[in-house]
């Protein structure tokens, strides 16, 4: 059983974020068709600015960390100065997952968010209808 609904982002977030500033820092040089076609999204809101690769061309999400990281490989410096200057970056990978659930990564993923001078983070969501198993179970 395996993680469903896997987005792979770039997530930078301050108090009273300028997404304008962080966007001419770190934006993907995409046109809005090629951006829908390779399921990259641009998300900025008060405190939190992100792109997403939720789909598209992307089969999973090996190739969602894949394009994520060869899109931003070569900003190593924009990215530090945005850490210099208050705000906090980091990669999310996130999906919906069941007890039990596992995501797989391959070491040549691991190794390209590792050239990445931000940390991974990990998020997890449950189905709303999922019914949790009772944690101490296993003790009767």
């Amino acid at each position: 059983m395996d993680w469903d609904d896997c987005q792979a982002s770039l997530v930078v977030t301050k108090d009273a974020i300028v997404g304008q500033l962080v966007a001419e820092s770190l934006a993907p040089n995409l046109t809005a068709e090629e951006a829908v076609r390779r399921g990259v999204e641009v998300h900025s809101d008060e405190t939190r600015w992100s792109v997403s690769c939720t789909g598209g061309d992307y089969r999973d999400i090996e190739d969602q960390v894949k394009e994520l990281t060869a899109t931003f490989a070569s900003r190593a410096v924009e990215m530090r100065a945005l850490q210099d200057s208050g705000h906090v970056l980091h990669v999310e990978i996130s999906g919906t997952v069941e007890t039990g659930a596992k995501l797989r990564l391959s070491p040549s993923a691991l190794v390209a968010l590792g050239s990445l001078p931000v940390p991974v983070f990990f998020k997890t969501f449950v189905p709303a209808d999922l019914q949790e198993e009772d944690p101490l179970a296993w003790l009767d």
